[in-house]
C-alpha cells in the first residue's frame, strides 16, 4: 500500500479528501486500504478502484502540524519557524494556508509572502 499511496500522491497516513465527488469524508492509507474519518476501520475498496482507474482523484489537505511540531510560515516580511501550541497564531497560520513543513516550502511560496506583507501595511 505505500507504494501505491506515493503513485497517488500523499504519504501513508496523510490525510485527503477526493476531488469534485460525492466522496465527501477525510480519507487517509493504511497499510490493508483507504481509511476514512467516518468508518476508520472500513473498505473502501471502490474509491480505491476509482483512484487507480483515474475516475476519482486525490485532493490533497494544507499541512497542519501536530502538537509541539516545528513549522515554517511567513510573518513580518520574512519566513521564520515555529512551534505548534494550538495557540490563536497558529491557528490563524494554519487558517490562512501559512503552514509549511520545512523552510523550502515556505520560501517557494511567493504568493504567500506577498499576502502577508499588504497585511502588515494595514494599520488598524
Amino acid at each position: 500500500m505505500p507504494e501505491i499511496a506515493k503513485m497517488l500522491g500523499v504519504e501513508m497516513g496523510e490525510k485527503f479528501k477526493i476531488k469534485n465527488s460525492f466522496y465527501t469524508d477525510t480519507y487517509w492509507f493504511e497499510w490493508w486500504g483507504i481509511a476514512q474519518a467516518i468508518n476508520p476501520n472500513g473498505r473502501n475498496e471502490g474509491l480505491l478502484n476509482s483512484l487507480l482507474n483515474g475516475n476519482e482523484e486525490i485532493e490533497k489537505l494544507p499541512f497542519k502540524p501536530k502538537e509541539n511540531e516545528k513549522y515554517w510560515a511567513w510573518g513580518c516580511s520574512m519566513a521564520g519557524w515555529s512551534i505548534w501550541e494550538e495557540k490563536t497564531t497558529d491557528k490563524m497560520c494554519y487558517m490562512l494556508g501559512n503552514c509549511y513543513r520545512t523552510e523550502a516550502e515556505c520560501l517557494a511560496d511567493t504568493a504567500m509572502k506577498e499576502r502577508i506583507e499588504n497585511m502588515e501595511r494595514c494599520k488598524w
